[in-house]
């Protein structure tokens, strides 16, 4: 399968010529019954992945990963992690910081989608952490940032804001933020 930025081979992308090979982005995707990658962009499909689930690797579960375990804090069991939205990143995330054994905080503005996120989670088959789902409709909880204060016990804040960037949240994502941690985006 193509890695999402074809000439990353490692490290950071942190040469701006890298956004050119971003599939999608700075060249074609992958909506075609025949594609050319360089040998260089493709990684091996995980065992027991269909094309299908294969299909959805590069982008969302690697940018959600990067976020939560790359970069200087990476979580650890127990970590409070807050995601906004229900989109792709948000979601497997969850996954991810559950799976960890931490403890994820999903925000929507809609509890249908919530608890769609909800049973994808405690049915996933890779759910073998002892992490948490808790979730937060901000149409319900429009301070959503105190209300991640209160669950985290104490008002310590959360370890990682998972940032999406709707408007209004980055000031929210700041202020239920222990000390110490990070947003990601």
């Amino acid at each position: 399968m193509g890695s999402f930025t074809l000439d990353l081979i490692n490290g950071q992308v942190d040469d701006p010529a890298l956004f050119g090979s971003m599939l999608g982005g700075g060249c074609d995707g992958t909506l075609a019954q025949y594609r050319a990658f360089p040998a260089h962009g493709l990684v091996a499909v995980p065992e027991k992945y269909s094309f299908e689930e294969a299909a959805t690797l590069p982008c969302a579960p690697v940018t959600a990963y990067n976020a939560l375990f790359g970069g200087l804090a990476p979580i650890k069991p127990g970590a409070w992690v807050v995601l906004q939205g229900t989109g792709g990143v948000s979601v497997i995330g969850a996954q991810m910081v559950v799976a960890a054994g931490g403890n994820a905080i999903v925000t929507s503005s809609s509890d249908e989608k919530l608890q769609k996120v909800k049973d994808h989670i405690n049915n996933s088959h890779n759910h073998g952490g002892a992490g948490r789902l808790y979730t937060i409709n901000y149409k319900k909880h429009p301070d959503w940032d105190k209300e991640v204060l209160r669950l985290t016990k104490n008002g310590r804040g959360a370890d990682k804001v998972l940032e999406i960037g709707g408007p209004g949240t980055l000031e929210k994502s700041f202020a239920c933020l222990r000390q110490g941690g990070e947003v990601d985006e």
